[in-house]
């Protein structure tokens, strides 16, 4: 998660797809907190989505893909969330490899 992370804050990056959309599995086994963001969108920049980027708890399977401006379905973007993810996984994952879980 950590590099997928850098690779899609890098510069050259947001400035092409600066928008990010969150998505699950999709199957039986997805937590209904990670449920409630799949297909959920951000600019990459946004705090907001920075708390959830993936992983967002243990043995999350989520991921995160980038978007370009013309691809955002501006309903879809920064909706309200009421979820929280894991106590241990708050903040990009770039965060998480520097600190100690617990």
């Amino acid at each position: 998660g950590a590099g997928r992370y850098r690779q899609m804050t890098n510069p050259a990056v947001m400035e092409a797809r600066p928008y990010v959309e969150y998505r699950t599995v999709g199957d039986n086994r997805v937590r209904p907190a990670h449920a409630e963001l799949d297909g959920k969108q951000w600019r990459i920049d946004d705090p907001e989505w920075k708390r959830f980027a993936p992983p967002n708890g243990y043995q999350c399977r989520c991921a995160a893909v980038t978007l370009a401006p013309d691809e955002v379905d501006r309903g879809a973007l920064r909706r309200t969330v009421t979820t929280e993810p894991d106590p241990d996984f708050v903040g990009p994952p770039t965060d998480l490899v520097e600190r100690p879980i617990g």
